[in-house]
């Protein structure tokens, strides 16, 4: 729901307050529907992980910050 007058700022807030990152923060483009978590792993080790064994791979090693 990309809708204006959705209340962004404040489901924003919620998700920030319970260790989400959200896209509504982001510098270049304000993605405000966006919510993913913090994770112990970067880009590279999960693009590894998946290539190793697919999503489960992945899943088995993320610890979620």
């Amino acid at each position: 729901n990309w809708d204006a007058n959705h209340p962004w700022d404040k489901l924003g807030e919620i998700g920030k307050n319970h260790g989400l990152i959200w896209g509504g923060d982001f510098k270049k483009f304000k993605d405000k529907p966006h919510f993913q978590a913090k994770t112990n792993l970067t880009l590279e080790q999960c693009r590894k992980f998946f290539e190793n064994g697919g999503l489960a791979e992945v899943f088995k090693n993320v610890k979620i910050l």
